[in-house]
């Protein structure tokens, strides 16, 4: 900073502070002197108090997430790999039944993953109901029927096997 635009800054604080403290120039030098710091620490801890406040907030909203929304996120995941599970099955009975190898009846294997997807659909239907927002419901409720389709389309398809 050039000497010029430090004089300006003094000249303008001085103004200020004269105009915010009437009187500051009456005032002993010790007082003076001690004044501006005084103020600063007052701003400092003004600061450090809003800044755990702040954190404090943070790790509150962090511990719901992971209490709440980590369980249902843990069932979710649950429930993708079960449907990951009966599309695999799916095609495992299609599969099997065309190299006419089947050891377990159609209808069994049909049967078991009818179960697996109707667990899913319950999963999801939990997890619906835990949703407050309205649109996600219905995102949510468009993939269960969706599913509902699904499990129609995989009866039929153990039905013609």
């Amino acid at each position: 900073m050039s000497l010029l635009a430090g004089q300006s800054v003094m000249r303008f604080a001085t103004r200020l502070v004269r105009r915010v403290v009437p009187g500051f120039a009456d005032w002993p030098f010790a007082v003076k002197m001690g004044f501006l710091p005084t103020l600063g620490m007052a701003a400092g801890v003004g600061v450090v108090g809003f800044a755990v406040a702040t954190l404090d907030q943070q790790v509150q909203l962090t511990d719901a997430v992971v209490t709440l929304d980590l369980d249902m996120a843990t069932r979710l995941s649950a429930s993708a790999l079960r449907l990951q599970n009966v599309d695999a099955g799916l095609y495992r009975v299609l599969a099997l039944q065309a190299a006419h190898s089947m050891k377990q009846p159609v209808p069994d294997e049909v049967a078991q993953l009818l179960a697996n997807l109707d667990q899913v659909v319950a999963d999801l239907g939990a997890y619906r109901d835990h949703l407050s927002d309205r649109r996600k419901r219905a995102q949510v409720q468009s993939l269960v029927d969706d599913l509902g389709t699904y499990r129609g389309a995989i009866e039929v398809v153990g039905s013609m096997l």
